[in-house]
């Protein structure tokens, strides 16, 4: 049952992600490649601007997603899984173990663009610098694993949150390389981590999407599990879900007329 839904859950992120992994992977290696020398400075300071520039944007749209999944993923799951999953899957620990993905994704695709960078610009040294983290991204894996599993009863989720543990030491390594890389070249703040972070308008529009969507869970509790039957539910996710877009859309919309008139 695990192996299943590990399986869909890798498919399901390979589908999103590894198009934007390997075109990142590709960007970052053709415009990372300037030659080093004097007369080829501004060359480079720009060529890695622009890297960086790519790299924070693709960030900051995961963190938009993760958000989405955060936001809305909990209270709409029993009855998305009521949907498309036989009913017999509903007494298993599938729905459990889908909830836990709605970390497992965004982490992965933190992840996964922060090392596409670092596989492109690292050197062999960089690689066994990076081979002793993945061992202990293992370990912890395994610990996390064990302990989730054995001391706090978690089952098969355990191991869905043991690999977003691991994930996330590797996405925070690959950050700390970017860091030292960009720094290497004479350019320590070229990447602003707090720029990463959304606005506090988008954060108060999410965390009351979630309040209102949960409130609405708590609804229509006991109700068939229908889209027809819950579809006051379904309307408030849908409202709550335009808010959050807007709350995102509308202050893009305003720094780009502003920039143009």
């Amino acid at each position: 049952m695990l192996s299943t839904h590990r399986y869909i859950g890798s498919l399901v992120a390979r589908i999103l992600f590894q198009p934007i992994e390997e075109s990142s992977r590709v960007f970052f290696s053709k415009s990372l490649s300037v030659p080093s020398s004097p007369g080829d400075t501004d060359k480079e300071k720009l060529a890695l601007k622009t890297a960086v520039q790519l790299l924070s944007t693709v960030l900051l749209l995961f963190t938009y997603f993760l958000l989405l999944l955060a936001t809305f993923l909990p209270p709409y799951l029993s009855l998305a899984t009521a949907l498309v999953l036989p009913p017999r899957y509903l007494q298993t620990s599938a729905p459990s173990i889908l909830r836990a993905y709605r970390f497992y994704l965004p982490t992965m695709a933190y992840n996964g663009i922060l090392e596409a960078f670092f596989a492109s610009v690292c050197t062999p040294s960089d690689l066994k610098a990076q081979s002793r983290m993945m061992a202990i991204a293992s370990v912890s894996l395994v610990v996390t694993a064990v302990g989730g599993s054995r001391l706090l009863g978690l089952g098969d989720i355990a191991l869905v949150w043991a690999n977003t543990v691991s994930m996330a030491l590797r996405a925070l390594y690959a950050g700390w390389f970017v860091q030292r890389y960009c720094a290497s070249r004479g350019h320590p703040n070229m990447i602003n981590w707090r720029a990463l972070i959304p606005s506090l308008g988008v954060v108060v529009a999410f965390a009351a999407a979630a309040v209102c969507t949960r409130w609405s869970e708590a609804g229509y509790a006991g109700v068939r599990l229908s889209v027809m039957a819950q579809k006051g539910h379904v309307a408030v996710g849908g409202v709550c879900l335009i808010g959050c877009l807007l709350s995102w859309c509308v202050p893009l919309l305003y720094r780009r007329m502003a920039t143009v008139f």
